[in-house]
């Protein structure tokens, strides 16, 4: 799959393992097994991890050939979070 079109991938791999089964698929890629970003619980305490397989950085150069202001607002997103 690609960023609206756009040259490249969009994840650099699906999530797998237990602690993805036990988190909450965010975002999946081609189909809904192959989870690309999830919550997912901490092994202690209350808290939640988000994990992220999007190729975010290489959409993120505006001067570069694959650029999307997707990526781009969805990495601020993340590190905001």
């Amino acid at each position: 799959m690609r960023w609206n079109g756009r040259p490249g991938t969009v994840a650099v791999a699906r999530l797998q393992g237990p602690a993805v089964d036990r988190g909450e698929a965010v975002v999946w890629a081609a189909k809904p097994r192959s989870t690309v970003v999830a919550e997912i619980p901490a092994a202690s305490g209350d808290g939640t991890i988000l994990f992220c397989q999007l190729d975010l950085q290489g959409h993120v150069r505006a001067d570069g050939p694959s650029y999307d202001p997707v990526a781009e607002r969805i990495l601020l997103n993340l590190l905001s979070w």
